[in-house]
Parts: C-alpha cells; structure tokens; sequence
C-alpha cells in the first residue's frame, strides 16, 4: 500500500474543486494501517501538505487485534501530529461496535478543538 498515492489524489481533487477560501476541508481515512516502507517519508510530506488546507483530518485503523490506540506507523503518524497541535486524531476500531466510539472520538476532538 502507498498512502502517499491516496494522498496525492485528495490534493488534486481538492485543488481542482473545493479552494479552502470557500469550502472547509476535512478528510477521514480508514485503513489496515499498512504502508510500505518506502513510501513513509512521501506519506508524511503529502499528509502535512494536506494540513495546511484541512479544517481536521482523521485516521481510523481497522482490523483485529490488542486493545490500544492505533499500532501501525500511519497510526502513529497521526498521534504525533495530534500531539504536535496538528488538527488531526487517530482511532483505532478492532470490530464494527468500535465504530461508534471512533465517531464519537473524531467529533468529541473536533469539537473541542
């Protein structure tokens, strides 16, 4: 998977139809968390590009395993840059009934914000 791919097709379709002087942007994307390697440094510059534009982004890992926030390094990308002041949150949902709790999460944050 190259998240960096996904990014750059939300930069196109945001420049070519929603200008941030007249839309507020947010993103939501919902992944496994995977991500090859070498697309890690393309993703996190794409991500923050995005950042300056988005009103909030969210990242919501799916996929079973251990209680906890999200584990993978797009998961922990997200956590960092919330920490960092980034208007984004990470969540991480092992089966469907997490999915409340993850919107719950996202606009808890968002309105907080």
């Amino acid at each position: 998977t190259f998240m960096s791919t996904a990014l750059a097709l939300t930069r196109s379709v945001a420049d070519e139809r929603y200008s941030p002087s007249q839309y507020n942007l947010y993103l939501f994307y919902a992944s496994d968390g995977e991500n090859s390697p070498s697309d890690s440094a393309a993703t996190d510059v794409a991500l923050k590009d995005l950042l300056g534009d988005l009103q909030y982004c969210g990242f919501l890992e799916v996929g079973s395993g251990g209680e906890g926030g999200p584990s993978s390094d797009i998961g922990k990308l997200f956590l960092q840059l919330a920490a960092d002041g980034q208007p984004t949150a990470a969540y991480r949902a092992a089966k469907a009934d997490d999915i409340w709790g993850a919107v719950r999460h996202f606009f808890g944050q968002q309105q907080a914000a």
